[in-house]
């Protein structure tokens, strides 16, 4: 990975582990500063709760699998796991 992804992507980890924790801690803080501002309100939380469970996955290392069961939209142009694997790359 180039420094500059690898840059975007601790950006990225960060933010997202600050959102995580804004979701479990404040959760009128997440809604007014995340949900609300989200097309799919249900998604999002459905996402950030697998994130969540990925986030357990890594830092505890007697667990030997993460299924994540969301499902993935196909529109033709971009399947959007991609963005996933990315985040492993």
């Amino acid at each position: 990975m180039k420094w500059e992804n690898r840059m975007e992507f601790s950006k990225w980890k960060a933010n997202i582990y600050k959102i995580v924790k804004i979701f479990i801690e404040d959760k009128d803080k997440f809604y007014n500063e995340y949900l609300k501002n989200v097309k799919e309100p249900f998604q999002c939380i459905s996402i950030l709760m697998s994130f969540m469970d990925v986030i357990n996955y890594l830092h505890n290392k007697n667990n030997t699998s993460c299924i994540i069961h969301n499902p993935i939209l196909f529109d033709a142009s971009c399947s959007g796991i991609q963005h996933f694997f990315k985040c492993y790359d």
